[in-house]
């Protein structure tokens, strides 16, 4: 996971993660959540980039 987010970028690899979840949640909270952590020009962006880098850290560490 580390080399291929090395070579596409961590927010990448995060946001392939997140869809996996896509089928467990409802549509429109599936957009709202993707909206909030992707929109590279919101200020919530910004707090939730250190976020999900924990997140992916975690993921790494479980594997």
């Amino acid at each position: 996971m580390s080399e291929e987010a090395d070579s596409r970028g961590i927010h990448a690899v995060f946001f392939d993660i997140f869809k996996k979840y896509k089928k467990y949640i409802k549509k429109e909270h599936f957009n709202i959540l993707e909206k909030i952590i992707f929109n590279l020009d919101s200020e919530v962006y910004k707090a939730e980039k250190e976020l999900y880098l924990d997140i992916f850290s975690l993921v790494k560490n479980a594997e």
